[in-house]
């Protein structure tokens, strides 16, 4: 008897440490600075006003375990998102984990890419504005005419064509330090 209640006990305990290394991969699967363009595709062709498409778009997309607010403006145009990234309450992030990912290179990295890709996807947003809740706050605000701008071409037909997509914008634009300095002379990240 007590050689099976230590077997059943021993599996009950291996199968809690299975669970939560697979909830901590979970967690951690979203925080890639790499993003899936395949992930996302499925929420081309949305709206400002689709909750559920902007919330599965943002937490498949760089940074998206640490969205921690989402505000839509959808009562007047120019419609906008606004995403505050930080650590959310109950969330088993802790501040280290906010600093280690959100380095300078990384925030710039994500910010614009986010941007880009929202704006590729969700057909009618006018502005995004990204909030980083660190010490000190930092955000950025960019309209579409700014990113049609700078890659000198309207983003909207990405959708509908992923691997150029994944060509133009994933591995040239946003793998070059470079170009996306570029983008940062112009569109300054505030400090506060």
């Amino acid at each position: 008897m007590k050689k099976i209640f230590t077997f059943i006990l021993s599996l009950l305990l291996l199968s809690l440490l299975i669970v939560g290394c697979n909830s901590t991969k979970d967690t951690n699967s979203n925080s890639s600075k790499e993003m899936n363009i395949s992930n996302v595709a499925k929420y081309k062709d949305s709206y400002v006003g689709d909750n559920s498409a902007i919330f599965n778009i943002l937490w498949n997309i760089p940074g998206g375990t640490f969205v921690k607010n989402v505000y839509l403006d959808t009562k007047k145009q120019p419609y906008s998102i606004n995403i505050d990234y930080g650590i959310k309450e109950n969330s088993n992030l802790k501040e280290e984990d906010l600093n280690n990912y959100w380095d300078e290179e990384t925030m710039k990295k994500v910010f614009l890419n986010n941007a880009t890709t929202l704006f590729i996807l969700i057909k009618n947003v006018d502005i995004v504005t990204f909030s980083l809740d660190s010490a000190p706050q930092k955000s950025l605000s960019v309209t579409r005419k700014d990113l049609e701008e700078f890659y000198s071409k309207d983003l909207t037909p990405y959708a509908e064509n992923t691997s150029l997509w994944q060509k133009e914008i994933l591995d040239d634009i946003l793998k070059s330090n470079d170009k996306i300095e570029n983008f940062y002379k112009i569109h300054i990240i505030t400090v506060k």
